[in-house]
C-alpha cells in the first residue's frame, strides 16, 4: 500500500511538472556562438531613459591617398658596402617636406665610383687640352696631318664620357629618388647616423588628392539622423582623428557644376580649414554634427555594444552577413548570471547611443571596467547627471566578471 502511495504521489508531482513546463513560454535561441573580447574585466551599469541630443557621426577617408615606403633590401646593402664602399653623403629632406618625381631624397657616395669619375674626368681634361695641342700644330703647319692623334683622343674622351654617365647611372640607382609627388611623412633617425637597417622603411612619402570624401549610400544604424544634415558647399564640421581636432567644409566636386557638393554616386567632398595644403594629412577623419534634441528615448553608454566583427558562429569558416547587421550587449538574467542579448541601435549622443530594441529601463548590462570609470567620473564632475541624457546614473554594485563563451543566445529578454 506504501509503494502504491508513493508511486501515485510521484506521477501527482510528474503530472504537476508536465503541465507547467506545457504552460511556460521559452525565448527561442539563436544558433551557439562565442565572444571574445579578449578577457577584459567588465563593470555594471543601467540601462536609462531621458532626453539626449544625438551626434551625426561618420568616418571620411582620404582621397587618392597612397603611402610610398624607400627602404634598403639586403642585395642593395651588400653592394654598397662590399662592391661600392659606398656610405651615406646626405639627407635632403625632413618630415613635411614637399618632393617631387625625380627628387634626391637621400644620397650616397662611393669611394669606388669617385675613382672611376675623377680618372674620367682627368682623361677627359687631357684630351680636350692635347686635341687643341695637334689642331694649332697644323694651323702652324698646313702640311702637318695629326688626324690619327686626334681621333685617338676623341676615342679616348667618348669612353670616358661613357665611365662618367655609367657611375651617373649607378649613383642614381644606389640613391633614394622619389617615384612621385609627394609630402615627406617620415624619416628613420637612424638615417641620419649613416647607420642602415635591411627591409626597415628609411623614408615615406604620402601622396593624396588634396580633400575628403565619404559616400553617403552606406549607412547602419549608427549613421542615424543624416537626414538632418546639411551637405551642401560652406558646411562646417569638427573632424577628429586619434590624435588632433580640426575642422572640415564641404566643396563643390571637383570638376562638378557649381553649387553641388554631393556627386551622382552620392559621395561628398571635404577640405581641411585652416591646415596648410602641404600639410601631412591623416588618412581618416571622423566628422561630428549636434542634432536635434531628443526627448523621453531608453539609452546606454556605447561602450556596452558588442561589434559585429567581434562575433563568429561556431562550425562555420568566415562571417555570417546576418550577424554582420546585429549589435549585442551582455545583460544581467534574473538569477544573476550575464548573457549576450541582441539590440537595435539608434543615433548617437556623445559617448551614449539611443536603443530602439530589446532592452528596458533599468536592465542591469555591462561595460568594460575602464569605460565604467571614465562614465562615474564624468557623472562626478558633472554633478551626477549624465552629460547626454540629463539623468542620473544609478550604478550597480555588482562585482566585476571577465568575458566567457556563450552556449546560447536568448533573443527576448
Amino acid at each position: 500500500m506504501r509503494k502504491r502511495r508513493r508511486l501515485g504521489a510521484l506521477l501527482f508531482v510528474c503530472l504537476l511538472v508536465f503541465s507547467g513546463c506545457g504552460q511556460t513560454v521559452m525565448d527561442p535561441l539563436v544558433q551557439p556562438m562565442l565572444i571574445d573580447t579578449a578577457e577584459v574585466e567588465r563593470a555594471t551599469v543601467l540601462v536609462q531613459r531621458g532626453n539626449l541630443t544625438p551626434v551625426y557621426e561618420r568616418e571620411i577617408e582620404l582621397s587618392g591617398y597612397g603611402e610610398t615606403s624607400y627602404r634598403v633590401e639586403k642585395d642593395l646593402l651588400l653592394k654598397l658596402e662590399t662592391q661600392y664602399e659606398a656610405s651615406v653623403d646626405q639627407l635632403h629632406v625632413e618630415v613635411g617636406d614637399r618632393v617631387k618625381e625625380g627628387d634626391v631624397m637621400l644620397s650616397f657616395t662611393s669611394e669606388v665610383l669617385e675613382d672611376r669619375l675623377s680618372d674620367s674626368e682627368k682623361t677627359l681634361r687631357h684630351a680636350k687640352l692635347d686635341i687643341e695641342h695637334y689642331r694649332k700644330l697644323e694651323e702652324i703647319d698646313p702640311l702637318s696631318d695629326y688626324r690619327n692623334e686626334i681621333g685617338d683622343l676623341e676615342d679616348d674622351s667618348t669612353l670616358a664620357k661613357l665611365y662618367a654617365e655609367d657611375v651617373e647611372r649607378i649613383y642614381a640607382e644606389l640613391n633614394v629618388i622619389s617615384q612621385g609627388d609627394g609630402v615627406v611623412s617620415f624619416v628613420d633617425p637612424s638615417v641620419l647616423d649613416g647607420f642602415l637597417k635591411v627591409g626597415t622603411p628609411m623614408i615615406k612619402v604620402i601622396t593624396d588628392d588634396g580633400y575628403y570624401t565619404c559616400d553617403l549610400s552606406v549607412r547602419t544604424d549608427q549613421n542615424a539622423g543624416q537626414d538632418q544634415v546639411d551637405f551642401s558647399p560652406g558646411q562646417h564640421f569638427v573632424a577628429k582623428s586619434m590624435f588632433a581636432d580640426f575642422e572640415v567644409e564641404t566643396i563643390e566636386k571637383p570638376g562638378a557644376v557649381s553649387g553641388n557638393s554631393v556627386g551622382d554616386d552620392n559621395i561628398v567632398y571635404f577640405k581641411l580649414v585652416g591646415v596648410d595644403e602641404n600639410a601631412i594629412k591623416e588618412k581618416k577623419l571622423t566628422i561630428y554634427k549636434q542634432l536635434k534634441e531628443m526627448k523621453d528615448v531608453l539609452y546606454i553608454n556605447r561602450a556596452a555594444l558588442i561589434q559585429p566583427s567581434e562575433i563568429v558562429i561556431y562550425g562555420r569558416n568566415g562571417t555570417d552577413p546576418n550577424v554582420d547587421n546585429r549589435y549585442y550587449v551582455y545583460k544581467m538574467q534574473d538569477d544573476g548570471s550575464f548573457r549576450v542579448q541582441e539590440v537595435t541601435p539608434g543615433d548617437l549622443c556623445g559617448d551614449y547611443i539611443v536603443i530602439k530594441d530589446g532592452l528596458e529601463e533599468g536592465d542591469v548590462i555591462s561595460i568594460p571596467v575602464g569605460d565604467a570609470e571614465q562614465e562615474t567620473a564624468a557623472d562626478e564632475s558633472a554633478g551626477g547627471r549624465s552629460s547626454g541624457g540629463g539623468h542620473d546614473h544609478d550604478e550597480m554594485e555588482v562585482p566585476n566578471f571577465r568575458v566567457f563563451t556563450v552556449s546560447s543566445v536568448p533573443k527576448g529578454d
